[in-house]
């Protein structure tokens, strides 16, 4: 089976139901395929052909949904391209991947345009679904911050593999409303609203991607489920009244791309819902915890330098595995041999697995700050400025102001005032002098990436930026 064939089926269950709703536009099951056969057609019109890679260069709507899913109904595999990468970084995307076409909506200087009428109820014609399971689906990029960025290919196959997996860790049911807020370059976007049309539930876009109109989506369409990064948990969070739970109808919030301070899970879980789960995954093998917990059908392992097993409770590196999974980075030989290695994926991430079977993640294998010569692992300075009571949350970075030498840094999110010196203190009494910060600035969020990771990088760039 191919993905727009499980559509189709579910389109056939659920012909009535809601499928695809949004700012003038409310399909039910049955008309989202019909305008997904007819977009393929006119796709195919246009020179679209099996196995051919298409760019895509379209901001998150249904317009978007309804395009990925046509150029798979033509056996094509899409790519995502931002509109916003200077030219020669998406030239280099183009040539990287093999790129045949590039499409985007309408006023695009692209050469293949979606049309807005593709949204439409209207007489479908005719058309056969040119892939097969082996066709390639998607080349989903993993998070990056140049753009140009490790990718996986993946076909019908794998993905609905994947979701198969996806669906004993969150069942799902036609009651369900997921809010595609997070824009469909994300893999776990785009994988989790195939999700909800496979069981019949409908996925919900807001007219924007501002937080007012999220929450005005969320109050109007019954919305169910989320899946959201940190920062915009946060902002969330800050609107919330005190004294109750905003969104009583959220069946499960999860929140992905960085780890969540116990600090803000609390708060978030009293003022927002109390259904919220952190995920741990990555773009090569999908969900790999939700709560701490191994989605069943996964393999997660602690191996040492020498890729022995580790006891539980021990800190090392972390490496998973799933049937089906991809074993090779796309047209990148040099990081596939890095972390695919005997049957095994290494995401550079440390961690632990408790006596109880949950994964906790520590750190990252090359997040270790060079303070020269001095190795410092963030993840303890963080946890030990998250524990007081005014910080929701700390990253810690490298810098090395006005050309000097490196010292360690940090920024924090407050929910309470605090004094530098007070917090500095309090952290150099969990952790000790050499490895407390010698400054904390204060910031309302931090520097991160489309997938909602930390750029400390950034932070560091800002600190060693000379005076004017």
């Amino acid at each position: 089976m191919t993905i727009p064939q499980a559509l189709s089926e579910a389109a056939r269950k659920f012909a009535g139901r809601p499928a695809l709703i949004g700012p003038g536009v409310a399909l039910t099951h049955a008309q989202l395929d019909g305008c997904v056969a007819r977009a393929a057609a006119a796709l195919e019109k246009q020179g679209v052909k099996p196995n051919d890679v298409v760019g895509v260069s379209m901001e998150t709507s249904p317009l978007h949904l309804v395009t990925l899913l046509a150029l798979g109904r033509t056996g094509a595999c899409s790519v995502h391209v931002w509109s916003e990468h200077p030219r020669p970084v998406k030239e280099t995307l183009v040539a990287q991947f093999g790129v045949a076409h590039l499409i985007g909506g309408p006023g695009r200087s692209t050469s293949l345009r979606a049309d807005p009428a593709w949204v439409e109820p209207g007489v479908a014609p005719a058309h056969e679904d040119r892939a097969i399971p082996a066709s390639p689906w998607r080349i989903a990029l993993s998070s990056g911050t140049t753009g140009l960025q490790k990718a996986v290919r993946f076909t019908h196959l794998q993905i609905l593999d994947y979701l198969e997996l996806h669906d004993r860790a969150v069942p799902m049911n036609p009651d369900e409303r997921y809010l595609c807020h997070r824009g469909l370059d994300s893999n776990l976007a785009l994988n989790t609203a195939i999700c909800h049309l496979r069981a019949g539930g409908a996925v919900v876009f807001p007219a924007s991607r501002s937080l007012a109109h999220a929450i005005e989506a969320i109050d109007r369409h019954a919305v169910t489920q989320l899946a959201l990064p940190p920062n915009f948990l946060r902002d969330l969070l800050d609107l919330a009244p005190e004294g109750g739970v905003r969104f009583p109808g959220l069946r499960l919030i999860r929140v992905a791309g960085s780890t969540v301070s116990p600090a803000l899970e609390k708060a978030c879980k009293a003022r927002l819902s109390p259904n919220l789960a952190s995920v741990y995954g990555m773009v090569e093998i999908g969900f790999a915890t939700v709560g701490g917990r191994v989605v069943p059908g996964i393999q997660v392992e602690v191996v040492d330098g020498q890729d022995a097993p580790l006891p539980a409770g021990t800190t090392g590196i972390l490496r998973l595995r799933r049937t089906g999974m991809p074993q090779e980075y796309f047209r990148n030989p040099v990081a596939s041999e890095k972390a695919y290695r005997n049957g095994w994926f290494y995401p550079g991430d440390t961690g632990r697995i408790d006596a109880d079977g949950l994964v906790h993640i520590e750190g990252r294998v090359d997040d270790k700050l060079n303070l020269d010569g001095l190795k410092v692992e963030p993840g303890p300075v963080e946890r030990a400025l998250q524990e007081h009571p005014s910080v929701v949350d700390a990253i810690v970075f490298a810098a090395a102001p006005d050309g000097g030498p490196s010292a360690l840094f940090a920024a924090a999110t407050l929910r309470a005032p605090v004094e530098e010196k007070a917090l500095i203190a309090h952290c150099r009494s969990r952790v000790g002098r050499m490895f407390t910060p010698v400054r904390i600035f204060f910031v309302k969020d931090f520097p991160r990436n489309d997938a909602g990771k930390v750029l400390r990088t950034e932070l560091a760039r800002r600190v060693a930026r000379p005076k004017p």
